[in-house]
């Protein structure tokens, strides 16, 4: 949130760094709004919000205006995040809902968030919808500015039948893997076209054309044909 003098005349003190904790009404600086021939008294500059002092603009001297921004002061206590949803999974976005959180800088570490606004209008050129998330505990790791990335759950099943994205193809319009099958001591690569549900975090749910326990070729399927002899091998 940008700080803003009351009155117009030149910086006089700046009484706080960049990174230093403030609290609300705390005088982070004060102005001098004195002209020539007359004295005045200097008029204190106020922290609007608590928070941490993420910029300090002026220097002492320089002349401001009550439009001039002071400082920049986060409330990093509650850190929102934006994150822009595609139309066609607008109607399972709601109030409250939980989100999970990452970060680059942790990557290793999992945080969670929950929506706290929806935006009541789409944008017209990206067809998204714009959402804004409160970050719960950032445990005093995130920094304003850091680029999040969310996983949000809109849909939620147990017991699905699913396959690595990577093992699926597509001809014609039609997705399929391809089955290993054993017969005579030989195996076979044999095309199977599906039907496939969600995707999520590199697995797609198969509603139709699978069986549980049936092995799928996930490497070097590029390159078959149906009824190809295979060597099956462990994806690991």
């Amino acid at each position: 949130m940008a700080v803003l003098p009351g009155v117009a005349g030149k910086i006089a003190e700046i009484l706080v760094e960049l990174g230093d904790k403030v609290t609300r009404n705390q005088v982070i600086a004060r102005v001098d709004p004195s002209k020539p021939g007359a004295d005045f008294a200097f008029s204190p500059i106020k922290a609007s919000v608590s928070g941490t002092v993420t910029a300090v603009l002026p220097s002492v001297g320089a002349y401001v205006t009550t439009s001039s921004t002071v400082a920049e002061i986060a409330s990093t206590d509650r850190l929102e995040i934006k994150v822009n949803v595609s139309e066609r999974f607008v109607p399972l976005v709601r109030q409250n809902q939980i989100a999970g959180v990452t970060f680059k800088a942790f990557p290793k570490e999992a945080f969670e968030a929950s929506v706290a606004k929806i935006s009541p209008v789409l944008d017209p050129d990206t067809r998204t919808m714009q959402v804004t998330l409160k970050l719960s505990d950032s445990h005093g790791l995130i920094k304003s500015g850091m680029f999040a990335h969310v996983k949000l759950t809109t849909e939620q099943k147990e017991n699905v039948l699913a396959v690595p994205n990577r093992a699926i193809l597509q001809n014609m319009g039609k997705l399929f893997v391809y089955i290993v099958r054993e017969a005579g001591g030989k195996s076979s690569a044999v095309r199977a076209d599906i039907q496939r549900g969600l995707s999520v975090d590199g697995m797609t749910e198969v509603t139709a054309g699978l069986s549980s326990g049936d092995k799928i070729v996930v490497k070097g399927q590029n390159m078959l044909s149906d009824g190809q002899l295979v060597k099956a091998v462990s994806a690991e």
